[in-house]
């Protein structure tokens, strides 16, 4: 493997990328590389090699280092031969002019969009939204495929094109089109359907004649949640018979079906035939995570039927289904029965893939800001096998010593030698106790479930033999820990856990509407309640049959709020998958938390700021300063990721304001009372956005002032933190739950002074050793624990582990500024507040709206 650092010459090995087993002739493989600063500027410089050949592969730039050279880019690409070695190359040599092998061609008009790839040919029609598919000189067997959305009442619904938008990815081997995206915005064409927003989204691949189809179906409207309880059932869902992706054929000669991938090829009857998966088929199959409104499980059958009119039934526990037509037109779908109910349907000359299938009297219900993804696959060909690669893609990953070298102010990568938390890592991973068996023993599958995981930790003291439901919803950014395990061991099962949770907080986790409070759209909703079931409130935190005061400063009802907000593991979750959902998802959880803090620019909203000023994990917006607490800290760290993804510079100057204003250099840290660890502990969580924050403008090697500031911030905090810090559960008495919780967010501590340690002028030992102090005493304490296997611990450690070996290993940077003692008093001190309440008020009432006074009260209260 050649150094990042090495300079630019012919035909360079750049990189040997890890190949992942089962990696066979016909199968889309997926990598994505980070790449030096002021290595590559174009993708033209770059090549693919399949066993020191150049191969067709796809490319796309998820993320440019300030001198605008490539920081991180994915590729696709089908495979040639088995048992490939592969290795990405660096060159100075320009491709040649003439393409060496034939290109997709688009063509667009007022009226369709036509794509042509190698032996398939493809029409959208953009005033019908429908589309047709053939191979070349055959027009005679066109497929004409259509979507179909049924109301309640059985009624077919319809959409207009709202927008479309084609892109093109040019081949690394001759700078040809081989891959072309279509993206499509359907609408519903009346005022009750207005608010069904859907989504689909092609995917043409040259090589093997490859297309993927992607249906999003997204209710805009908000919910109403009446007293802060977000149940099924509520006046803002909407709710319909079923959802199709149909496909009609001039004739359907033969139709066979395999169930289950390498199973038995079944043929039709009669032609007609349907494959219904009801629930996951699994032993907890009737758990009550499922119920819907009314508090029931809507379904009573175990697993899948498959039924060929109603002549011959073959029972099925988990179906993998693939296809084949008229020996030609093959078809399968991504986690089919993890994503049930779902359903296929063949009658006469139509297929029917039914996304959303009809359950008898019980109608599906979208939430107020919820959508659900699904994908499916098509391809041309002879062979039945040619997308058996579906459903165990294949992800190429470059050697962690590379990334870590790339990235080196990032600690996305762990040390790869023998740590201390290796047992804790694999009971996540493996075993009885492993994430993938937490799904089991809650059932979390399902179109609503699948993807998020078990918060099992939230049923210590619960003695009924029922199955307590709680779901995790993301806190502390499982997603990101995940994914650093990923890259640290190329262990895919990792990755494969970090994409089914990122499906899922897009979809179902972030609100996703702009017609609730400004503070609650685009949110993260909470994990669901400490301690209570979950009930009809499903994956929104709370519910109406949810005791009150369950536990200290229990809420009962709320929101999307500030406290709860992930964003670095879907910033990573793009720079490795390149889907453009997980950077937009970002983007809007980054301005949801923005007017959180900042507010929407109503007077009456600054009356109630007014009120409120003093109040903790509230800025006030009068002297300017935000609480030192977990929700700042999130809002830094949305903003650095922001910045991170776009490059503008705004989210890098609000992160330093945001800073600036929240703390001092030299202030009092005893008057912040951090032994009132229930109140303050969180403070951890802001220092850590902090040394984010100093990692990124070191990354652009800005030490200026706002530097300066922030460092001496930390190391103000790390004295206090190496003189009077403690592990938490040494004072228990002072803990209203003193359980192993506080030891994982105790690794926190080991950060910050580990941290400290490397950013301080003078290289304070004492920090170093406190850091190692904590950070073995939580891998003795959490190694020899009964609670290890919780959920919530094993999060704590994915996210926050690695990072003392870190800071004590990075090659040491001489910070030239010492700490300073006389930074000058801060705006949030000095300001006058009647003058700053005028100032406030007088700001807002030359902007004031009539209109926006009266919504932000509405929204109030309802």
């Amino acid at each position: 493997m050649t150094s990042p650092s090495s300079q630019n010459t012919n035909n360079v090995n750049l990189i040997n990328l890890i190949v992942s087993d089962g990696l066979t002739r016909s199968s889309l493989c997926s990598f994505a590389v980070p790449l030096p600063k002021e290595r590559v500027i174009c993708l033209s410089q770059l090549s693919l090699l399949e066993n020191d050949k150049a191969i067709s592969c796809n490319a796309k730039i998820t993320s440019r280092w300030q001198d605008d050279s490539i920081k991180w880019v994915t590729f696709d690409f089908f495979c040639n031969v088995d048992n490939a070695e592969y290795s990405l190359q660096l060159s100075d040599v320009k491709r040649l002019k003439n393409k060496a092998q034939s290109e997709i061609s688009c063509q667009t008009d007022q009226d369709n969009i036509e794509i042509v790839i190698d032996e398939l040919c493809f029409k959208l029609l953009l005033d019908t939204a429908r589309f047709t598919l053939h191979q070349k000189n055959r027009k005679n067997e066109t497929i004409e495929g259509y979507l179909q959305l049924f109301d309640q009442s059985q009624v077919a619904q319809s959409f207009d094109i709202t927008s479309h938008k084609l892109e093109s990815f040019i081949d690394l081997f001759d700078g040809s089109v081989q891959k072309v995206e279509l993206i499509l915005e359907l609408c519903g064409v009346t005022a009750q359907t207005s608010h069904i927003k859907n989504t689909l989204y092609f995917t043409f691949y040259n090589q093997q004649n490859t297309v993927s189809i992607e249906h999003t179906l997204h209710n805009s409207k908000a919910a109403t949640h009446t007293n802060g309880h977000w149940d099924l059932g509520d006046k803002g869902s909407i709710l319909f018979d079923s959802a199709n992706i149909c496909l009609e054929f001039n004739s359907i000669k033969v139709l066979q079906l395999q169930s289950q991938v390498k199973g038995q090829w079944h043929e039709t009857i009669q032609n007609q035939f349907t494959l219904f998966q009801a629930s996951s088929g699994g032993k907890n199959w009737l758990s009550p995570v499922h119920v819907n409104s009314s508090g029931q499980i809507p379904f009573s059958k175990k697993g899948a039927l498959l039924d060929f009119h109603n002549q011959v039934e073959i029972e099925i526990l988990r179906a993998t289904p693939t296809v084949y037509i008229n020996d030609i037109v093959l078809f399968t779908f991504e986690k089919f029965w993890q994503n049930f109910p779902k359903a296929l349907v063949q009658k006469g000359n139509s297929f029917i893939c039914s996304l959303f299938p009809t359950i008898e009297n019980s109608p599906h219900e979208l939430q107020g800001g919820e959508s659900k993804t699904h994908k499916m696959w098509l391809s041309l060909g002879k062979s039945k096998t040619n997308l058996d690669w579906v459903h165990k893609r294949i992800y190429l990953i470059p050697p962690a010593t590379w990334t870590q070298q790339v990235l080196l102010n990032t600690p996305y990568v762990l040390n790869q030698g023998k740590g201390l938390f290796d047992d804790l890592f694999e009971i996540g991973i493996s075993g009885k106790e492993s994430f993938f068996n937490k799904r089991e023993k809650l059932d979390e599958f399902g179109w609503r479930n699948f993807g998020d995981i078990y918060a099992d930790h939230e049923t210590a003291g619960y003695n009924s033999r029922d199955t307590f439901v709680s779901h995790y919803n993301n806190q502390y950014d499982p997603i990101l820990g995940f994914l650093r395990q990923y890259l640290s061991t190329q262990d895919k099962r990792w990755f494969e856990l970090a994409d089914d949770l990122a499906r899922h907080v897009k979809n179902i986790d972030i609100y996703q509407t702009t017609e609730d409070k400004a503070e609650y759209n685009g949110g993260l909703f909470w994990h669901t309640d400490h301690y209570l079931q979950a009930y009809t409130s499903s994956h929104r935190s709370y519910s109406k049959h949810q005791t009150a005061n369950a536990y200290q400063d229990h809420a009962g009802g709320g929101g999307p709020g500030g406290q709860h907000c992930y964003t670095s593991g879907m910033a990573l979750h793009y720079f490795i998958a390149g889907e453009e959902t997980s950077k937009q998802a970002v983007l809007t959880l980054t301005n949801w938390i923005t007017h959180v803090y900042e507010g929407s620019g109503t007077c009456l909203e600054l009356l109630l700021a007014l009120k409120n000023r003093n109040l903790l994990g509230i800025k006030n917006h009068f002297t300017g300063q935000y609480p030192l607490d977990r929700g700042t800290a999130n809002y830094i760290i949305a903003l650095l990721d922001s910045f991170e993804l776009t490059n503008e510079h705004h989210y890098l100057l609000k992160a330093e304001h945001v800073i600036i204003n929240t703390v001092h250099p030299n202030e009092d840290i005893k008057q912040r009372k951090l032994t009132d660890v229930e109140t303050t502990w969180f403070y951890t969580v802001f220092l850590q956005a902090v040394v984010r924050y100093l990692s990124v403008k070191e990354t652009r090697n800005e030490m200026d002032d706002n530097f300066y500031y922030c460092r001496d911030c930390l190391i103000n905090f790390a004295d206090w933190m190496a003189d009077n810090e403690y592990m938490y559960l040494d004072k228990p008495d002072i803990l209203e739950y003193p359980n192993d919780t506080w030891t994982a967010q105790d690794l926190r501590k080991a950060n910050v002074l580990a941290a400290a340690y490397y950013y301080a002028p003078d290289k304070k030992q004492d920090y170093l050793t406190k850091a190692i102090y904590f950070e073995n005493e939580v891998a003795h304490r959490l190694n020899s624990s009964l609670t290890k296997t919780y959920t919530r611990i094993l999060v704590l450690v994915l996210q926050n582990c690695g990072m003392v070996d870190f800071y004590k290993n990075r090659k040491q940077v001489i910070f030239e500024q010492a700490c300073r003692q006389d930074w000058p008093r801060p705006n949030y001190e000095s300001r006058n507040l009647v003058i700053s309440i005028i100032k406030s008020f007088s700001q807002r009432l030359l902007k004031l709206s009539i209109k926006n006074e009266i919504n932000w009260l509405k929204k109030r209260l309802k």
